[in-house]
């Protein structure tokens, strides 16, 4: 029953601090990109593409390359995490390594003598 309730406790730091590292990693992508667009930018766009509506449609190139700058740096962030979360998992495996190493490994007594030599 001890190991279950320690199981859990690891288990439970361990979800907190994946939680955390990747929501500040995140944020810290997502939110220069979000401060960086400004309400008035924002209208104007929202004009732009209203005076859109009742042209006719054609392939305006500023808009594809502005797509395509779009889904460059959403592929790129994309990169990013899928690197972060490996390193995570991979530090995630050494430390289950570790932990499984350490409890193999024969606690010493309080006397400091080893109870095997007795």
């Amino acid at each position: 029953m001890g190991d279950r309730k320690s199981d859990f406790a690891g288990g439970f730091v361990l979800g907190v601090t994946l939680g955390s590292a990747i929501g500040a990693v995140l944020g810290a992508t997502l939110v220069p990109k979000l401060l960086e667009r400004s309400p008035r930018r924002d209208r104007k766009r929202l004009r732009d593409r209203s005076d859109n509506l009742l042209d006719p449609p054609d392939d305006s190139t500023d808009e594809i390359a502005e797509a395509r700058d779009t889904e460059a740096d959403i592929a790129r962030a994309r990169q990013s995490l899928e690197d972060k979360i490996s390193q995570l998992n991979t530090a995630i495996e050494d430390t289950r390594s570790r932990l499984a190493d350490a409890d193999r490994a024969p606690a010493p007594s309080a006397n400091g003598s080893n109870p095997s030599n007795r």
